[in-house]
């Protein structure tokens, strides 16, 4: 099923209703046979810039589909031509950012891979984590992940954050 949300409403502090469009993102967690997550830290200018977050995200264009979107978004991100992949869920994001708010639909999925990653301009660097270092690392300190990771964590594997 393909998920598409042309325009999107809510509410900013203080009651004042603003409308937004183009907000429906795709999210992606890549997973290796190994179980290990791959994160990438985002070049200076990008949201979360220097902390660990999801290798692959961005809007769906109009007249996409999720799964085109899925395709695209990985080839560009992290050069992945060949994975399997599992739709995990669908969360709403409420963040303030870069000065401004911002609300948006995120679909989740997660994608298994064990392709080396070709990191286009938008990454700085990657790193693969097990599930037990990342959560170890997350509670050390988790200003070392970004906002983007933060939520990806506490809205599809809860059991994981109960650390938080």
């Amino acid at each position: 099923m393909s998920m598409r949300i042309s325009r999107f409403c809510f509410r900013q502090p203080g009651g004042k209703l603003i409308e937004k469009g183009s907000c429906t993102v795709q999210s992606l967690q890549v997973i290796d046979s190994q179980k290990k997550w791959l994160l990438v830290r985002p070049a200076a200018g990008r949201e979360d810039a220097g902390q660990y977050v999801c290798p692959i995200g961005g809007h769906i264009k109009n007249g996409e589909s999720d799964l085109e979107a899925l395709r695209r978004e990985s080839g560009e991100e992290l050069g992945l031509q060949h994975f399997a992949y599992k739709r995990i869920g669908q969360a709403i994001s409420n963040r303030q950012t870069k000065g401004h708010i911002e609300n948006h639909y995120y679909i989740f999925y997660e994608v298994y891979s064990n392709d080396e990653p070709i990191l286009n301009e938008e990454s700085m660097d990657c790193q693969r984590f097990t599930p037990q270092e990342l959560k170890r690392k997350m509670k050390q300190d988790p200003a070392m992940f970004g906002d983007n990771l933060h939520f990806v964590i506490r809205s599809f594997y809860p059991g994981f954050a109960s650390f938080q």
